[in-house]
């Protein structure tokens, strides 16, 4: 672990769920319910001549304007404790804001609250129930009754939030006795950091070869990966490029991580609008936690289990690497831009791990696992590899072997033989990233244009090497896949590559320079400006590339329509197979009537 230094970064959207009342501590039970009721009551009358209640107090070196107001919740009183002698449940909520510059002068329910947020006080017992025009909702037993207070806010330090809850609730006359002791149970929910990249210099980050778009590639399987990636560059470059990690593929990215995140890269409503010296102009780079992404729970705190201090870490460990990878400094200076919160010049020095970037190891085993499979694979894999890389949908296992027409016992054995490149989790089968999706999508154009026989062999040894490690070969890997040959250029340094296969479309023909380049860099000394790489398209369009990371990035858009469209024409051509009919050839074939499985 290096002792380094770096900009400070700034915690934004935060979301945690506390429990007070119901410890050994702390058997206060309802009061704090009670206390919020009263300040409900003491201000009955002034509701229709004065409005909502509101108080002002200072914290963290600002003052502070706060609002209380109250909705009827769902809770059926007649199942709460006897000594509850409420005849509704109240749900009570109280709003805060700093009166910082980012302040716009409204009542703390009516504004924007850049830095501030809301608490919301909810009642709960054991055996609770609600009326019967709503759900009950699910809540943890502790054995007695109890208050859970939920914090949403923004741009505050995540270990100031129980500090600032209390300021908030005495402000309104409410004891901060009720709030000294949360419940071990209570947990964190949300949780981001961010920096603010100068816009001329944050295109490390969203580039087809930067860190995000290499977590999805890599980490992200191919149906999650739809719906936990997103790449908008319709406004601007880099306009909102986002990936999501699960939990079991944090760990992959940086050893010893143990929750899901997601990446992001992304600007403001109308950047435009603003001068370049002004902060709306550049984008964030956040790393976020999201319990929607992650089974594991994280406690507020607590001295045995995953706690707010532990995530804060690996938050903290996930944003500077992949800032370091991208290759920007970690140190507070121009490659940043300050606003109301993030500081560029501010800098902490602390204890993080830095790694070398694992993603084109990864990415090179997977590429390798594919190779070696590819020529290994009997009729029934690839039955369900064509199946999964066509439909766009969820699969099962059940679905896989209706639509082949292979037993289900058939398919449980692909699964199995092709446990590198398919998943099964929960009942679902998928390609196991993005990446593997794009490597046997290669394979399978390349084998309709007969591409498999003429290099087939080569394809082998390749295999063989990448069974060995030996990494360096991925070049020669590359150019045997796509048919190139290379020779020196024209001028000092230059080296031509002159490509044989014909990309398809945008999507496969970003696929195929994106590796080109991957591979290069891995295995040359010099940079990849110094390639220059000709080759045909499928519509007979030739073309000259001088730059290949700048055509790369510029045929994102072209590229995803294209894989969009593909996807759709691949579902509608699904729909249109009389699966019965191709099920009974499969049955000729196999001289039999009954199930279709070879041997």
């Amino acid at each position: 672990m290096a002792h380094v230094e770096t900009v400070r970064p700034q915690p934004h959207e935060f979301d945690v769920t506390w429990h007070f009342g119901a410890t050994h501590r702390d058997d206060h039970g309802l009061s704090l319910y009670y206390a919020a009721d009263s300040v409900y009551k003491d201000h009955g009358e002034d509701w229709k001549t004065e409005g909502k209640p509101t108080e002002s107090f200072r914290f963290d070196g600002d003052e502070w304007a706060a609002c209380f107001d109250y909705y009827t919740g769902g809770l059926d009183p007649d199942t709460a404790p006897p000594e509850f002698q409420l005849e509704q449940v109240r749900e009570f909520q109280f709003y805060f804001v700093a009166q910082d510059s980012t302040y716009d002068g409204e009542r703390a329910d009516n504004s924007q609250r850049v830095r501030g947020g809301t608490l919301t006080l909810r009642p709960r017992w054991p055996d609770l129930d609600s009326l019967s025009e709503y759900d009950t909702p699910s809540v943890p037993d502790l054995g007695g009754p109890y208050v859970s207070v939920r914090a949403q806010a923004s741009n505050i330090d995540p270990e100031k939030y129980l500090d600032l809850a209390r300021t908030v609730l005495t402000s309104f006359d409410i004891d901060p006795r009720y709030t000294m002791d949360p419940h071990p149970i209570s947990h964190v929910s949300d949780c981001a950091l961010y920096v603010r990249p100068d816009r001329a210099k944050s295109g490390p980050l969203y580039a087809a070869s930067g860190p995000i778009s290499r977590c999805h590639d890599v980490l992200v399987s191919d149906r999650s990966g739809y719906r936990k990636h997103t790449e908008d560059h319709r406004e601007r470059p880099g306009d909102h490029v986002a990936a999501m990690v699960t939990d079991d593929r944090a760990s992959d990215l940086l050893r010893g991580h143990r929750v899901g995140f997601e990446a992001k890269h992304y600007y403001m409503r109308d950047p435009q609008s603003y001068d370049p010296d002004e902060f709306g102009y550049h984008p964030k780079f956040e790393v976020a936690y999201q319990s929607s992404l992650t089974n594991r729970t994280v406690r507020w705190d607590h001295p045995d289990e995953f706690d707010l201090e532990d995530l804060l870490h690996e938050l903290d460990e996930t944003l500077f690497n992949m800032v370091e990878w991208a290759g920007l400094s970690l140190r507070g200076g121009e490659q940043w831009v300050s606003d109301a919160y993030f500081a560029a010049g501010d800098e902490i020095e602390r204890s993080l791990r830095l790694y070398d970037d694992p993603l084109p190891e990864v990415e090179d085993a997977q590429t390798a696992a594919v190779t070696r499979l590819w020529g290994e694979m009997e009729d029934s894999d690839r039955a369900v590899v064509d199946y999964l890389l066509a439909d766009g949908g969820e699969v099962s296992p059940e679905q896989a072997a209706d639509e082949t027409g292979y037993s289900y016992r058939t398919i449980r054995r692909v699964v199995d033989r092709l446990k590198d490149v398919i998943t099964h989790t929960y009942g679902q089968l998928e390609i196991a990233s993005k990446h593997i999706q794009q490597e046997l999508l290669s394979r399978v154009q390349a084998a309709e244009s007969n591409f498999r026989e003429t290099v087939g062999s080569a394809v082998m040894q390749v295999a063989n090497a990448a069974e060995r490690g030996d990494t360096a070969d991925a070049w020669s890997r590359w150019r045997r896949e796509y048919n190139a040959a290379v020779r020196p250029g024209e001028y000092d340094h230059e080296t031509k590559v002159e490509i044989h296969y014909q990309p398809t479309d945008a999507a496969d023909e970003r696929s195929m320079l994106r590796q080109l380049a991957l591979a290069w860099e891995q295995t040359h000394d010099e940079p990849v400006r110094h390639l220059t790489v000709s080759y045909t398209r499928a519509d007979g369009e030739h073309r000259t590339v001088r730059d290949t990371w700048s055509v790369v990035d510029s045929l994102q858009v072209a590229a995803q329509r294209a894989e969009d469209a593909q996807n759709a024409t691949a579902r509608r051509e699904a729909e249109d197979v009389d699966w019965e009919a191709w099920a009974a050839k499969q049955r000729r074939r196999a001289g039999g009537t009954g199930d279709v499985t070879p041997g």
